[in-house]
């Protein structure tokens, strides 16, 4: 409703929020993206990196400046080739570390260790990426992200029985 007094926080994924006691309510038709993804404007990605780089030096005690830092890092490392994507994707799971070193676990932190578990993926370090997804099985065992990844990996190094199981297992956490 455009009678409600709608306050706007955040440079970067911004916030929408009403007056206390606002009912929300649930819309089907409505679609939300989290982060950009390959090939968008590089323009928006560095209009972004410097906006949250500015949120981050007014706001140095918010981890969710790091997470949105990671997320930039993690679809600019996308759009490289060869060993820069390598450093890139490196460079993003040091910035999701460094999110859930700082920030108390959460739904926001469960995909920060996800993420950061596809960035190992990417870089081949399936074995590590296992770990870091397990975790995360650990931590909500009824998503289904984690599994996915679990046997994404299983499937890089060509081990289907186990591909066959997490993938069973992500089905039934669904």
């Amino acid at each position: 409703s455009t009678k409600v007094p709608w306050m706007w926080s955040g440079r970067v994924h911004e916030t929408c929020h009403g007056p206390p006691n606002t009912q929300m309510t649930r819309r089907d038709t409505l679609y939300m993206k989290h982060h950009r993804e390959t090939g968008e404007d590089e323009t928006t990605r560095v209009r972004n990196r410097h906006l949250i780089a500015l949120s981050r030096k007014e706001d140095p005690d918010n981890p969710r400046w790091d997470m949105y830092f990671a997320n930039e890092a993690f679809a600019y490392a996308q759009s490289l080739e060869g060993e820069e994507r390598q450093e890139g994707l490196d460079a993003a799971r040091v910035a999701y570390k460094k999110y859930l070193e700082r920030a108390p676990w959460s739904d926001e932190s469960y995909v920060a260790n996800h993420r950061m578990a596809d960035c190992l993926r990417m870089m081949g370090e399936h074995n590590r990426a296992v770990d870091i997804d397990l975790q995360g099985i650990k931590t909500y065992p009824s998503w289904a992200d984690s599994y996915v990844g679990v046997a994404e990996s299983y499937l890089a190094v060509g081990d289907f029985p186990r591909v066959i199981e997490f993938c069973n297992l992500a089905l039934s956490a669904t």
